[in-house]
């Protein structure tokens, strides 16, 4: 079944058979996320290995995050952080249980999965950097990606989208998000300008922004190497 929504062409896959013209014949034409306001915002004009689309620079993204942080060795890497974050959640959640108290579970495991996040991805916790209202940062971001945006199916209705305000959310958490990460690339390079230890003791890599970072340098280097050559 074809649709149109507004500019936005949309096919509903209602079949085994179509499913698989979908996800195996034609993967490649079908691959691409849509390009929609929130998405591009979010994530710096679908420049994230998860909103890009396919093509030489997704191939090169993807090939880095299978060898540079997804590897069995940078995920066994982190195996302290895991068990360090679980062991205080693990003695909570007995301790209410062996008291018969309720626990809120949905509070207690976004924390934990915060901190494990920030602490793999920029080698502290997300309390470590100032950025105590990261769960509602996350939240707010999450509205915004969920909402809907008239200008992505009517772009002569974009007005719509400041008017009602879903515009400026998305602004807002955007720069909110942002501030977090320049806040941690910054504390990272300066970390590397001033050979201060890292925090991942032990670890040769760093965390996952140290990788990033890296990459980003020798991208730098590459083109300048290529402008040299020409």
């Amino acid at each position: 079944m074809h649709l149109k929504l507004g500019r936005v062409p949309v096919v509903v896959v209602s079949s085994p058979e179509m499913a698989k013209e979908v996800l195996k014949i034609h993967d490649l034409e079908c691959c691409s996320r849509p390009s929609l306001l929130s998405l591009s915002k979010i994530s710096y004009g679908l420049s994230d290995v998860a909103f890009i689309p396919y093509g030489e620079r997704w191939r090169q993204l993807r090939k880095f995050c299978t060898v540079e942080l997804f590897s069995t060795r940078k995920i066994n890497s982190f195996w302290d952080i895991r068990r360090e974050e679980m062991e205080p959640v693990t003695k909570l959640i007995w301790s209410h249980a062996r008291a018969s108290t309720m626990v809120n579970l949905s509070e207690l495991l976004l924390s934990l999965s915060c901190n494990m996040t920030c602490r793999t991805a920029f080698g502290s916790g997300f309390d470590d950097g100032g950025d105590i209202q990261l769960h509602d940062m996350l939240r707010e971001a999450q509205a915004a990606l969920g909402g809907l945006f008239l200008s992505d199916y009517l772009p002569l209705l974009g007005w719509v989208d400041r008017l009602s305000g879903m515009r400026s959310r998305l602004e807002r958490a955007y720069l909110k998000l942002d501030t977090i990460y320049q806040r941690r690339i910054d504390h990272h390079q300066d970390r590397a300008r001033y050979h201060l230890p890292t925090p991942q003791q032990g670890k040769e890599d760093g965390d996952v922004l140290d990788a990033l970072l890296r990459m980003q340098k020798n991208e730098e280097g590459l083109k300048t190497t290529s402008k040299e050559c020409s």
